[in-house]
């Protein structure tokens, strides 16, 4: 928003940070892909834009600005964003996997996440510090350009952080995040995890600067560290499909497929319209040999989505390994993403599971003998 099998989901709330990370302007739904059901294929991370978190303080405080009319050039739809928890999605390719820079240490913030601490009581609305704030908040989250949106963040930072007021940390924390999301989108990993962990450390409550850390960390190859991440995450929210979907890709990473298989599937459980978990899910099935479900999920994909490009390279591949050519070729032909010709980005970037790696090598030989 986006490891092997990449489709994810961090918190900007929003799939996996690759260096170069590009916004998908539409979404099948709340969870999904991109248009018709794809989005862009190729290493797909969720991260949350931090518009809301489980703090009846903050969402009320700005429910009331709303209804006094004391944010006038917030529109009903931004409003919605707010109050909603709105997920982006990002995809993008070059995924970095390494485990850090010379002389940047890896320290990191550790990842606990204490409802305890969740503020209960609603936030002064006559402070007009707070209105201005959730004014410059708002515009940040509107910002045109990812650059835009860096600036706002750090100007939300500069102008509130020092501020003596109880609102400031709620705030303030989110600025943070979703600064590290930015910079993230960028490929400025490093940076990204600095502002995470002043997320986490002001708002030791919120899960969405543990779960967008943590595709920052997996991109950088850090598993591990991305694996605790996600499971902090999942012990403060066990229904958080998002989480269980990254930690399936840090599995793949990792090649425990058969985990892998079950944190896609939990993912899946919980919100059947997440596409890109769907399709993780079904990657891994054909992984661990469960042919006869993979190629049912595949089509029950498809039939949702004619044009996830990622769903039909893998159905035309694996139709071509069991031997079925003429209908292999078929879908071969519908699939007008050429990323997927490329063996190199497929196994670096899309990372796709091994088999199905080896199988679309194959299957590219056999079309280069063929029309040579």
């Amino acid at each position: 928003m986006a490891s092997p099998i990449p489709v994810h989901v961090a918190a900007s709330t929003s799939t996996i940070l690759p260096s170069a990370l590009c916004a998908v302007s539409t979404s099948i739904s709340q969870w999904g892909g991109g248009s018709g059901g794809g989005g862009q294929a190729g290493v797909n991370v969720v991260q949350r834009k931090e518009t809301r978190r489980s703090s009846a303080s903050t969402t009320t405080t700005l429910l009331n600005l709303e209804v006094a009319a004391q944010i006038k050039a917030m529109t009903k739809d931004q409003w919605g964003q707010v109050l909603g928890g709105r997920r982006q999605l990002f995809a993008g390719a070059g995924l970095l996997l390494f485990s850090g820079f010379p002389g940047v240490s890896n320290a990191l913030v550790a990842a606990k996440i204490d409802l305890s601490k969740t503020p209960s009581h609603h936030f002064d609305v006559d402070d007009q510090r707070l209105v201005q704030a959730a004014t410059l908040f708002n515009k940040a989250l509107s910002a045109s350009t990812v650059e835009e949106e860096e600036r706002l963040w750090t100007e939300v930072i500069d102008t509130y952080g020092k501020l003596d007021a109880e609102w400031v940390s709620d705030i303030v924390s989110r600025a943070w995040g979703n600064r590290g999301n930015a910079r993230s989108r960028q490929g400025r990993m490093e940076e990204a995890l600095g502002d995470f962990d002043h997320s986490i450390e002001l708002a030791p409550y919120a899960a969405d600067p543990v779960l967008n850390r943590g595709v920052v960390l997996e991109s950088l190859g850090r598993y591990e560290a991305a694996a605790s991440d996600y499971e902090a995450v999942l012990s403060a929210q066990p229904n958080d499909p998002a989480a269980w979907n990254n930690l399936g890709n840090v599995q793949a990473a990792l090649r425990r497929w058969d985990e892998a298989l079950v944190d896609y599937g939990r993912a899946v459980q919980l919100a059947p319209e997440f596409s890109f978990a769907a399709a993780n899910y079904a990657l891994a099935l054909y992984q661990v040999g469960r042919e006869n479900e993979a190629f049912k999920q595949f089509r029950s994909i498809l039939r949702k989505y004619p044009e996830f490009p990622d769903v039909r390279a893998a159905l035309a591949v694996s139709l071509y390994a069991q031997g079925l050519t003429a209908e292999a070729e078929t879908n071969w032909l519908r699939m007008e993403d050429g990323r997927y010709r490329d063996r190199n980005w497929v196994r670096q970037t899309r990372r796709w599971p091994p088999r199905l790696v080896s199988e679309l090598e194959a299957f590219l030989d056999l079309k280069s003998v063929v029309s040579s």
